[in-house]
Order: C-alpha cells, then structure tokens, then sequence
C-alpha cells in the first residue's frame, strides 16, 4: 500500500498524554511500524519541535483561554503549524480536544466522544459539575467545525458512529474502533486472587465510583477477604477516600494514585475482577486492558460499553449506578470459579481479534485512501457539474 505523510493531532500525548492523547501516539507508532512518514501534534507550555520514539513531534503553544481554550490556540499557532506540515497527505485530528489548523482537504476526524453526550451525561449535582458542563458548550462548534472540514470521520463506537449518519453522504463515514497490543498482557487466567477486585482510570464524577464503593461495602461484608485495588488520580480522590472509611473500608480498600505500566499489568495480573461503572464514556482503554489481561469485566449498560461486552458472553453488565445490582455480580464471579475462567477466556480471546493494533492499524490505513479517493472523486464531480452550468 502506498505510503503516506501523515499528522497526528491531540491535545496530550506521551510522556504525559490522556486517554485519546495515548490512543493517537499509538496509532502514530503503529503507523510509522508500517513504513508511513509520522508527524505527532500536541500542545505544551511552549512551541517546541523534537522526536518521540522516531517520530517527528510538534508542540503547539496552548492558550488557556477557558471556555474558548481550543479556538485560541488554533489561532496562536495556525500559520506555524501549517509551515510545518506542507508536505503532509493526511492530517489526523483527534476530537474534541484542538480546533483544526487546516481545512483544505487533508482532514480525517475520529470521534472518541461526542460533546453533546458529554453535556447530557448523567452527573453528580455539583458545583464543579456544573462548571464542567458549561464550559463545554464552546466545544460543540468546535466539533461542528472539526467535521465539516473533514473528509472523512472515524467514529470508535456504534452509538457515535450513529450521530454521524446525516454526514455520510458528504464524507465517508466508519466505525474503527480503539486498540491495544494485546501481546503486551498476561495470558495466565486461572492463578488469580479469586476476590481481588481492581479499578484503573481517573478518580472522576463521570466514573461512578462512589456505586463502587458501596458495592464494594456489601461485598466485602460477605467475603472478609476482598480487596478493592483503584489505580489513578482525579478531583475525586479525597472525597471517595472519606467515602472508604465511612463506609468501614479502610483496610480492604487501596488507592495507589499513579502507578507505573510495569506497577499496573502487575496489578492485573494478581486481580480477578476488573470494575468498570461509569456514567459515560467514549471507549474504555482500561476495559481492553482488563480483557487482555484475562480479569472478568464487570461494566455499567451504557451503549459504549456495551459496544464491547456482550452480557453473558465476553462480560457482564450492570444498571449503571445500581450498587445491589454490582454486589450481586461480584458475589456471582466470586462464588463460580468456572465462570470466571470461562468470561475471561472468551474476554481475551475478543480483544485479540478485535482490537489488536495490528487489526486495527490495516483497517485505518485502508480508510485514509478511502477517504481520499471520495474526496478527489466529489471534486471532480462539483467541477464536472460547475462546467455544464
């Protein structure tokens, strides 16, 4: 296949990147695997050009103009960025995290989210929510922008690739979901602690964590046992941890804060549980890496998890913020050995062929000519038609 000059644009890569931030370096990585000329943008303090891991990385000067933080730096650094990459075929944006820096035809969008279903998430009551969920509103036309200038829209999960229908006449439109190396997890499912439960992710509202908690309170008080291990940072950290002690957790409870990679995958590789409850997501990296490490994932019945588990089958669901509901799960998975082993096996084994980079970089490869072989085609259309008028 022909190879191409691609960037990749998002708002945090590594060494410190978010969720899409690590999901488009990756994707830049398995591409650049591949022979593909990589170009990786980001944002930062300061305007800086460098290379991460053999790829050529731009980082843009970011401008903390809340709530129009995206537009302001898009326009800071337009004119350099587009100086920079003249040469490029394709310019990769991950949403809705940076207004785009060119709309001339080399546009790709992947929707990880979308804004509107952000805003309409369900949420705690407060004050902090409630500045979250306002200072997103800017975002949408943002969005609106992102997708009008793109040429083609990579939606990561069924329900955004639903909201996106209207726009596949114009533009080509596919579901290509998130991936993993796979490789990179344990295979070894049956050497598990059978009531060692673990969460990994932001210690944030959307995450639903204080069902955990209380799930976790009736759980425990069956198997003296349990432990729950919860793994990352966020606004929340405080508030759940004084959630723990009142609820008389403090012993079986551990909040490890960050972790490093080698700390996490031996985390779960001890764990038997992975427990994902949140309000809302996009797609869950943490819910892969649970499946490939061979934990029982036991998630909330929003549509985007349920885009990856099949209840019964791979996974299993729960009414999201149902705490009875969840302790009921646990108790199955804990009392069943056969059907631990059974949901984990088949969990890999989906992973593995769904949503390994190396599925997963073909499917994008294939879609950057798609994209663009529509694009020269409904040119080539508009001025056909211009000429006969």
């Amino acid at each position: 296949m022909e190879t191409l000059h691609i960037a990749m644009v998002s708002g945090a890569m590594p060494p410190k990147p978010n969720a899409i931030g690590e999901h488009a370096f990756n994707l830049a990585c398995a591409l650049s695997d591949k022979g593909h000329q990589l170009t990786v943008i980001d944002r930062g303090s300061r305007r800086s050009v460098g290379d991460e891991r053999g790829i050529r990385r731009l980082t843009v000067r970011f401008a903390p103009a809340y709530p129009y933080h995206a537009q302001a730096t898009s326009w800071l650094n337009r004119e350099w960025v587009l100086n920079q990459i003249k040469s490029c075929e394709i310019v990769h944006y991950h949403s809705p995290l940076l207004c785009p820096f060119v709309d001339d035809g080399r546009t790709i969008a992947t929707c990880h989210v979308r804004v509107h279903d952000l805003i309409a998430a369900e949420r705690p009551n407060t004050a902090r929510s409630i500045i979250e969920k306002v200072t997103m509103y800017p975002l949408q036309w943002q969005e609106k922008h992102l997708l009008d200038s793109s040429i083609g829209i990579i939606a990561l999960n069924r329900s955004i690739e639903r909201t996106l229908g209207n726009l596949s006449e114009r533009v080509v439109v596919k579901r290509i979901p998130h991936a993993i190396e796979t490789s990179d997890y344990t295979r070894v499912i049956e050497e598990r602690k059978p009531n060692r439960v673990i969460y990994f992710g932001q210690l944030i509202e959307r995450k639903n964590l204080e069902t955990l908690l209380k799930a976790f309170a009736r759980f425990s008080s069956r198997k003296r046992d349990a432990r729950l291990v919860m793994v990352g940072r966020g606004n929340l950290e405080a508030r759940l941890k004084v959630i723990s002690r009142d609820l008389g957790l403090s012993e079986s409870v551990e909040f490890l804060g960050y972790v490093t990679e080698s700390r996490l995958k031996e985390e779960l590789a001890e764990a038997s549980i992975f427990v994902l409850p949140s309000f809302e997501e996009g797609v869950s990296s943490a819910l892969l890496e649970a499946m490939a490490s061979g934990l029982v994932c036991l998630v909330s019945d929003i549509e985007a998890n349920k885009d990856v588990i099949s209840d019964g089958e791979n996974g299993l669901l729960f009414p999201a913020g149902s705490h009875m509901a969840l302790a009921e799960l646990l108790e199955s998975c804990s009392g069943n050995e056969d059907l631990r082993v059974d949901l984990s096996r088949r969990a890999r084994d989906y992973v593995v062929k769904k949503h390994d980079w190396k599925v997963i970089v073909k499917d994008v490869e294939h879609f950057y000519h798609e994209a663009m072989d529509h694009a020269t085609s409904s040119n080539h259309s508009v001025v056909s038609s211009k000429r006969r008028h």
